[in-house]
């Protein structure tokens, strides 16, 4: 859609994880509430395509982004539902940062 101001659509697994290494970026160019913004688009593609270790992933970096601007109580939740996602899927260094 031209000119669509909304959420970048992502239907599978790559576009969640496209969407969450641009927020990991953002999140250390201190770029918070872009990562934010990018990290909640990955929750919400890695949920339609059912994709767990994906799903981790995005919730820790959103976790972790919340946490840095003082939302921590958003950093905590995320943070909460990653880990047990991470540790299912063995990505024991992910699951370290949740």
């Amino acid at each position: 859609m031209s000119g669509s101001t909304g959420p970048p659509e992502a239907d599978d697994t790559g576009s969640a994880s496209a969407l969450v290494r641009q927020a990991e970026a953002a999140f250390e160019q201190g770029r918070f509430a872009k990562a934010i913004e990018l990290a909640g688009h990955a929750v919400a593609a890695a949920r339609r395509c059912h994709d767990a270790p994906v799903l981790g992933w995005s919730l820790m970096t959103l976790g972790r982004a919340q946490a840095r601007i003082g939302n921590l109580l958003q950093g905590y939740a995320a943070a909460t539902e990653a880990y047990p996602l991470l540790g299912a899927c063995g990505d024991l260094t992910r699951q370290l940062w949740a």
